[in-house]
């Protein structure tokens, strides 16, 4: 499997939208283990997407 698949499945599964996976990576960036400035990096790239 890979990401594309595991975003399929959780699209039909439990209906998740944009919205949702945003959310989630925005999560994950915000737990990342890197530095403070990637996290920005990565954070602002998610939030212009």
């Amino acid at each position: 499997t890979d990401m594309k698949q595991e975003y399929t499945n959780l699209a039909e599964t439990f209906g998740w939208g944009a919205k949702d996976f945003l959310a989630l990576n925005i999560t994950a960036a915000q737990a990342a283990f890197c530095d403070i400035e990637t996290k920005k990096i990565l954070l602002k790239a998610l939030e212009s997407a």
